[in-house]
């Protein structure tokens, strides 16, 4: 089993891979230098399992020393996480404290949720790409959290973030990565 912080190791086919939990979390940011699927493959080969983005917004949520060293950790970056697409929401969407999405405007008032508890998400029904902004960009944007369901599983510029595998990955990455 691999030690978390840190730590580089090599696949079979050269590929390197670096590990780091972000702030204690149990969360690992996996540098695999690989597609959406190999990665996913290297992940599940070192006990680990892509994180889903209910799990990634609950560690997110709130005003906690805890959630913002995380936030932080994530900032500038973007991940592959667990899932393939999302089609039960669109635009500008908040999180509620397990991680659930809540549509502003439909589920929740507009203008009651700031930069930090906001999430866009792009409908499509592609590997799922989640993106935390940087301060800067944040403010531009008007929200911190990007899903992403359009964009091409192809991309090899992602981390994954990944956590201990306990059997919960998406169906069809399963099917996808028994072939």
């Amino acid at each position: 089993m691999i030690e978390m912080q840190g730590v580089r190791t090599a696949h079979a086919d050269g590929k390197g891979l670096e590990f780091k939990e972000i702030s204690k979390s149990g969360v690992s940011r996996v540098h695999a230098h690989a597609n959406c699927t190999e990665s996913f493959r290297l992940l599940m080969e070192h006990g680990l399992r892509p994180a889903g983005y209910q799990e990634i917004l609950a560690m997110a949520h709130g005003s906690s020393r805890r959630a913002l060293r995380f936030r932080n950790s994530l900032k500038g970056d973007s991940f592959y996480i667990n899932g393939f697409g999302i089609d039960e929401f669109k635009g500008h969407c908040t999180f509620s404290i397990r991680g659930e999405l809540l549509q502003i405007g439909r589920d929740v008032p507009k203008d009651a949720y700031g930069i930090e508890d906001t999430v866009f998400v792009y409908q499509g029904y592609m590997p799922l790409v989640l993106s935390v902004y940087s301060d800067r960009f944040a403010r531009l944007k008007g929200y911190r959290f990007e899903i992403d369901g359009d964009s091409s599983p192809s991309m090899d510029e992602h981390a994954v973030l990944g956590v201990k595998n306990d059997g919960k990955l998406d169906e069809m990455f399963s099917i996808l990565l028994r072939h």
